[in-house]
Parts: C-alpha cells; sequence; structure tokens
C-alpha cells in the first residue's frame, strides 16, 4: 500500500473498502506498531460489518494515544441501521412520488392531445358542413339561374 492510498483513507476513513481492509491487514502484519494503520482497520472493519470489528477495535484502543480521536472517527459518518433503512424506505417513497407525478402528468398530455383531436376533428366537420352547404347553394344557383335561362329561351321562343 502506498503512501499516497493511506493519506487518502486518512483523510476519508468512511470510503475505506474491503480490498482497503485487506490491504491494511497485510500492512499491520509488516508493521504491527503503525497506530494509524490500527485505527483505519478498525474503521474498514467497521464499514464492511466484519465480525473481527470488536476485536480489531480493541486493539486499535489498545495502540491509540487519545481514544476520543478513535471516538470521532469510529462515529464519523456512521448511520444506524434503522436510520439506513428509514433512509431507503424515504428514497422508495419520494421515487414512487416521482412515478406518480409522472404517470399523472402523462394522463394530462394525453388528455389534452384528446382534446386537440376533438377540436380538430370538430373544425374538419364544419369546414365540411360549410362546403357542402356552399356547394348545395352553388349547385341551386346554377340550377335557377338555368331554370331562367331556360324560361327565358322559352318566352323568346314562343315570341
Amino acid at each position: 500500500m502506498n503512501t499516497e492510498k493511506i493519506i487518502a483513507l486518512i483523510n476519508a476513513p468512511q470510503n475505506i473498502l474491503s480490498l482497503d481492509v485487506t490491504n491494511l491487514d497485510s500492512l499491520i502484519l509488516k508493521h504491527p506498531y503503525f497506530q494509524s494503520g490500527q485505527l483505519l482497520l478498525a474503521k474498514g472493519l467497521l464499514n464492511t460489518d466484519s465480525i473481527r470489528y470488536n476485536q480489531q477495535l480493541k486493539k486499535a484502543a489498545a495502540y491509540s494515544l487519545d481514544r476520543k480521536k478513535l471516538f470521532s472517527l469510529i462515529t464519523l459518518n456512521k448511520i444506524s441501521k434503522t436510520e439506513a433503512i428509514v433512509i431507503k424506505e424515504l428514497q422508495a417513497e419520494s421515487i414512487e412520488e416521482e412515478k406518480q407525478a409522472e404517470a399523472i402528468e402523462e394522463e394530462k398530455q394525453a388528455e389534452a392531445t384528446e382534446r386537440q383531436a376533438e377540436a380538430i376533428k370538430e373544425e374538419k366537420q364544419a369546414e365540411a358542413t360549410t362546403s357542402d352547404t356552399s356547394v348545395h347553394d352553388e349547385i341551386n344557383n346554377k340550377t335557377h339561374d338555368e331554370i331562367k335561362a331556360s324560361i327565358n329561351a322559352l318566352e323568346k321562343s314562343i315570341e
């Protein structure tokens, strides 16, 4: 394990993963009096919910110069399991609420689309009725004009 990685773990002990725990184990085997390594290993075992945590915490307390620092490191960003469950439930609820809001929005959009389609259909029907009426009137006018022309032609031929 290189020094940059150790410094990164010291700066962010809540990010210690199981791979880091393995590396810290091998580092402590080589350097058993490395206080920071003992503390980081205890925090890593806590993060990974290892059964070795209690044993390592006792060892880290023995190597620690200031147990208050050890306590603050161990409790750093520690969320109890019940709090974690509550957080997951709240996240699930918020996701469900978002899905419901999206469904309502989609429903509103579908209704608006239906209303637009109905309005267009009504407009086309009105246009068709208007055009049918105007065509009918035009036919009537032509027929009327033709009848008048026929009557005039007959009147002229009678004279």
